[in-house]
């Protein structure tokens, strides 16, 4: 364990150090290879494999509320056993071999959790829960899935979707949101955010406007997605930033809009 109760006399420490995070990562990855584990058996048997990312992190966040509900009506123990199994679960879900690119991310969000409940400045409950709640909420849009997901080839990870929904959603502060939104469509390996607004006047009509800001595609060989900027006459161009697996690192490009080309 590497955040620890510091009203225990230990030191608490983040894991912010790249050596250390590939060294706690590995040793994960190893334990999650050969450790018994005796709250999920029948998950860690296979079952935890048939599920998808999205809906792995649903069941962990399942958990992990369960775990922040019991803290705060002073139920110790029932807490630690949420706890107990929202830890387990993400030690499955970074043993799978199908998410090799996302552990950084996996690992990141279990250091966040741990630190929440092993630490006194653990952070704010409502926004872990959200974290979490998006997942949840993905889970349940998703069509039926085969019985071998592994076999799958799918479109854009739910995962990826999720996280495109909560930037749109937190980019729009609330009371304007009657009047302004920012939707996603999926089509496919693409993902697209649309910026709409309300009718100015009456005499326009009911129908809110449309206007493409961003479009977020795909590779299917490799993994990588690549950003799109739409012109004035609706013509998709390629953004200069290098593909990346790292969704997050194209939204973070489309929000501070340097060449004002998605904003301006």
């Amino acid at each position: 364990m590497i955040n620890v109760r510091p009203r225990l006399g230990n030191r608490s420490r983040t894991v912010e150090d790249e050596a250390t995070h590939t060294r706690i990562l590995a040793i994960v990855l190893q334990a999650g290879q050969s450790m018994t584990l005796t709250l999920h058996r029948s998950l860690a048997a296979g079952r935890w494999q048939e599920l998808t990312l999205v809906e792995q992190l649903a069941n962990i966040g399942s958990e992990v509320g369960r775990a922040l509900r019991a803290t705060s009506a002073g139920n110790e123990s029932r807490a630690a056993a949420a706890l107990d199994r929202a830890l387990e679960l993400f030690d499955l879900t970074l043993a799978d071999e199908r998410w090799h690119r996302r552990r950084r991310e996996i690992a990141r969000a279990r250091e966040v959790v741990t630190r929440r409940f092993f630490t006194d400045d653990g952070g704010d409950d409502e926004s872990l829960d959200r974290y979490f709640l998006e997942f949840a909420a993905a889970s349940r849009r998703a069509p039926a899935r085969p019985a071998d997901t592994r076999r799958r080839v799918r479109g854009a990870p739910e995962i990826d979707v999720a996280r495109v929904r909560r930037f749109c959603r937190d980019r729009i502060p609330v009371h304007v949101r009657d009047r302004i939104r920012l939707d996603v469509d999926v089509s496919g390996r693409a993902i697209t955010i649309v910026e709409r607004r309300a009718p100015w006047a009456p005499e326009i009509g009911p129908e809110w406007t449309s206007m493409p800001i961003a479009r977020l595609r795909l590779h299917a060989t490799d993994g990588t997605w690549a950003l799109f900027w739409s012109d004035s006459n609706n013509v998709w161009h390629r953004d200069s930033l290098e593909p990346t697996p790292q969704i997050h690192r194209l939204l973070a490009r489309v929000a501070d809009d340097p060449s004002n080309r998605y904003w301006g």
